[in-house]
């Protein structure tokens, strides 16, 4: 059966949910071989593993897993923003313009490019899953360790810390590479959607942590010794958080359930034993996203809307403090921003765990997200009063519900639409897209203040 019209897309198959019993469908819609080979590798195993996943026995180690990979995820958020809420203070201490200190967060956006074909290919070998969470895991440890060397509060110092933060941006193809695996390999199909959701609101909580710890330790203005001590513990902090999180990762974190193979828990084509690859070429599966409608569409989207409120936090200071609005007060929208995004998240994961008709959720996530985004817009304009900082507070709120919401979304949506490309081939696209457009985002930042 046809899914529904939906504006100006063509009626779309059902995404397979399939349990036991359920009949198989053809959805993915390529041309010529690419169509009639996909077809025939679906068809001749993918619904078998489906049910084979929905007959296995899952255990509670699984929420353990999901538990060690959130840690390593809500470390990459973290050390993402750590930076740009004190970025005054950083000015300050290392004498250098605003320019340099974003550029801490630009570099997270282009060290994805380069890093990402290697992502791409490790993930889908044998031990992949678990060798990309541990390559993310040591390079946001390694690279916090050398950012602890810049204490010294000079240009040529800051040199350190952007070294360091291009060691750590490395974790970002490979981190982003396993949002949706790792429930593919762990979870059964009723859970899946609520996995995904919990590794992705991880990551947006550690954006909380790196925009709330770093204002609470570095409180020092001016370029005093007080101020170098606050930084060097900040460095400390960030760094300590992040061994732990790869002690945990080495320790408890595993590619799969010993005994299933990376087909049989993911439902897709993927490798066939310990040590080796997808059986899809990479540029086959390239192929087949590149003749896949929604692959584009729902694609574009979640790279517009992801960096959006990934970047808010910054786009807040720049538009709120020069309207004569408080350090404090604009953390006041930051903050809920990045909390409200619990509820929302949880909340898209079970829509998404029920429902075949994940477009429903998304386009009307959307018309929230962007209905409040501009009235958010516009309150930025009125001057520093209290009614004007509520309004921009319930506008951050919605818009970061609605933007929180429609993420996992847009990652189940595009995997299931491009079956049987594996997991790991369209997770490390849609986050190509996404760090482009932000990387884009910063660079226009101080051209789009009001």
């Amino acid at each position: 059966a046809g899914g529904p019209h939906f504006l100006f897309l063509s009626p779309l198959p059902i995404p397979p949910r399939i349990e036991a019993g359920m009949e198989n469908t053809q959805y993915d819609r390529v041309d010529d071989e690419d169509r009639k080979d996909a077809n025939n590798l679906y068809n001749s195993e993918i619904g078998d593993n489906y049910r084979a996943s929905a007959k296995r026995q899952y255990t509670s180690k699984r929420w353990y897993i999901l538990a060690t990979f959130s840690l390593v995820a809500q470390g990459n958020g973290m050390i993402f923003l750590a930076l740009a809420s004190v970025s005054g203070k950083a000015q300050t201490f290392y004498r250098v313009p605003a320019e340099k200190v974003n550029l801490a967060t630009i570099l997270f956006y282009a060290v994805y490019v380069p890093f990402m074909p290697v992502a791409t290919w490790l993930v889908n070998t044998g031990d992949g899953l678990r060798r990309c969470v541990l390559v993310a895991a040591f390079s946001m440890a390694i690279g916090m360790g050398v950012r602890c060397v810049a204490t010294e509060g000079n240009s040529e110092n800051f040199n350190y810390l952007l070294f360091g933060t291009i060691i750590a941006a490395i974790n970002g193809p490979f981190l982003m590479a396993c949002f949706t695996l790792v429930p593919a390999m762990w979870f059964p199909t009723t859970e899946r959607g609520l996995a995904t959701s919990i590794g992705v609101l991880a990551n947006q909580m550690g954006m909380v942590v790196g925009y709330l710890l770093p204002p609470l330790v570095v409180s020092e203005t001016e370029d005093t010794p007080e101020l170098k001590r606050q930084i060097l513990i900040l460095h400390l902090t960030l760094f300590l958080i992040t061994v732990v999180a790869a002690i945990l990762a080495l320790l408890i974190f595993k590619s799969r359930p010993e005994g299933v193979r990376q087909t049989d828990a993911e439902g897709r084509r993927g490798s066939l034993g310990h040590g080796e690859r997808s059986e899809m070429p990479v540029f086959q599966a390239i192929k087949i996203c590149a003749c896949n409608r929604d692959f584009w569409v729902y694609g574009l989207g979640f790279s517009l809307i992801a960096p959006i409120y990934w970047d808010m936090g910054s786009l807040l200071y720049q538009n709120m403090h020069p309207s004569g609005y408080s350090d404090a007060m604009i953390q006041i929208p930051g903050v809920l921003l990045q909390a409200i995004a619990i509820p929302g998240m949880i909340l898209a994961g079970k829509i998404i765990d029920r429902s075949v008709h994940l477009e429903y959720l998304i386009f009307i996530s959307l018309f929230m997200g962007l209905a409040a985004m501009m009235i958010f817009t516009w309150a930025l304009t009125l001057p520093d009063s209290s009614s004007n900082l509520a309004l921009i507070t319930i506008c951050a709120c919605v818009l970061g519900f609605a933007f929180s919401t429609v993420q996992p979304a847009f990652l189940q949506i595009v995997s299931e639409r491009t079956s049987p490309v594996p997991h790991g081939y369209t997770s490390s696209v849609l986050y190509l897209g996404t760090m482009v457009i932000g990387a884009l985002y910063i660079l226009l930042g101080d051209r789009m203040q009001v």
